[in-house]
This record gives C-alpha cells, structure tokens and sequence, in this order.
C-alpha cells in the first residue's frame, strides 16, 4: 500500500516505496485515471503517532491540536503499543482540544522530559 503524505481535492502526494526510489508504486505508477481506494482512519486518530523505535526526540512548538467541528483527532500523540520512545524533550505544544485525550501510551515513554504542553 502507498502512503498518503499531502492531499487536496484532486491529487495525493505519496511516500516513495523505499528511500531513493522514484515512485510509490513497487509495479510502476498506474495508468491516469486508475480506481483507488483509501482506507479508513485508523483508531485512534492521533496527530504524531509512534509506532516504531523513537530515540531522543525533540518535539516543541508544535500544534497538535483538533479544533475542528466534528473533531476527527483523537489524541494529540499516541505511543502504540509496538512501539518505544526513549529520552528527547517534547514541551511547548499546544495539545488541547482532541476528542479525548491530550495523550495516550500504549507504550509509556521512558527517560527525557514532557512539560509544558497545553492541554
């Protein structure tokens, strides 16, 4: 499957198959006008997900926030369950307003500093 990375109304930009390679599609891209399907939102929606190895990252400033009518974001940031997030800093976000939580750890975090984050 590609990976959506940008959308508007009448195109998607899509993650390449692998670093380096010049299309999304391991067949080769398909021929204009060719069927699609998007999947539906996973759950939980979350803003910055996780789910692999996170060593010493440094999240600050951010909005990671769901302000909209209905709220389609359900947490600012979510470590899944698979994945680990050790050390790094992330403070001075702004978190408020998700459907339901500001945070969730499936994973919890081990080591670093969080704080100062709104909501």
């Amino acid at each position: 499957p590609a990976v959506v990375t940008d959308n508007t109304a009448t195109r998607l930009t899509l993650a390449p198959v692998r670093p380096g390679a010049g299309t999304a599609w391991p067949d080769g891209t398909p021929a204009p006008g060719t069927a699609y399907r998007l999947p539906d939102s996973p759950a939980p929606r979350a803003g910055l997900t996780a789910a692999a190895a996170v060593t010493h990252p440094y999240v600050q400033g951010n909005r990671v926030r769901d302000d909209g009518h209905p709220r389609t974001q359900i947490h600012a940031v979510w470590i899944a369950d698979e994945a680990t997030w050790t050390g790094g800093r992330v403070s001075g976000n702004d978190f408020s307003g998700n459907g339901s939580a500001s945070t969730r750890f499936d994973s919890a975090p081990t080591g670093g500093r969080w704080r100062d984050n709104a909501g």
